[in-house]
């Protein structure tokens, strides 16, 4: 039974194994019914579905919730990014306040971040002393690591991915400088179940919004990807695995 627990967010990931994200909801919050009686739960206040979480326990567990919005407990406040998508926050609760400098990219890593230190409070770390591990975090391998190659900068997000992720991925190309084109291969979604086509076809929804010149499908699923792009008579430039370009 563990002290402290943390959803950082109920996205659409794992939808092979639930027939909803109702139930993948309640799934997660099996960790929150594990809490030792003294436990707590570190929830992101802006998540709807933490929220309905945070409602459906309050009454028997204690609630600590953290994001952007009014009402959070660590709540991000005076947020800025830098041209190179790099986030920088004060992170505020009971009127005591400190900066966070993020090293790496993506307003997720903002929630991220946002989580570990109401973790470290809650275990009495000083709040300067958690803000200095936080500057020094670094990417796993395939989340979202950077390589320079003979002028061209690869972002490598090959780990598995879901809606949330690769959108996060597709905010770091956005921001990334370059003279040249911006170009996302995107591989399949796996165990996103009976949302799968759906889930692919959102992604070709929004791409255009993050300024990519290619995009190129690799797998049966991210075609839909593609297709969406098509039906939207997208100036982005398509490509199919093992196919010409659209």
């Amino acid at each position: 039974h563990p002290n402290i627990d943390v959803i950082t967010n109920i996205g659409k990931v794992h939808l092979e194994l639930f027939d909803s994200q109702a139930e993948l909801a309640m799934a997660k919050a099996e960790i929150i019914e594990g809490l030792e009686p003294s436990g707590v739960a570190v929830l992101n206040g802006d998540d709807s579905w933490c929220q309905e979480l945070t409602q459906q326990f309050k009454k028997s567990h204690k609630i600590v919730t953290f994001g952007f919005n009014d009402g959070n407990d660590y709540q991000a406040k005076q947020v800025e990014y830098d041209s190179a998508g790099k986030y920088s926050y004060v992170i505020e609760k009971d009127g005591k306040s400190q900066l966070v400098e993020l090293p790496v990219t993506g307003k997720h890593h903002v929630y991220n971040s946002l989580a570990a230190f109401a973790v470290g409070d809650l275990l009495e770390v000083e709040w300067e002393d958690i803000a200095n591990g936080i500057n020094k975090y670094q990417n796993i391998q395939g989340r979202q690591r950077i390589y320079y190659i003979e002028g061209v900068t690869i972002i490598d997000d090959t780990y598995n991915s879901n809606p949330d992720s690769i959108k996060a991925a597709l905010e770091q190309l956005k921001f990334t400088p370059t003279k040249g084109k911006k170009v996302a291969v995107i591989g399949d979604m796996k165990e996103l179940g009976g949302e799968a086509e759906l889930s692919h076809r959102q992604v070709g929804i929004v791409i255009e919004s993050y300024g990519v010149d290619i995009v190129i499908c690799h797998g049966e699923l991210s075609k839909f990807i593609g297709e969406e792009l098509e039906i939207r008579h997208s100036s982005i430039k398509t490509y199919y695995e093992n196919e010409k370009s659209k």
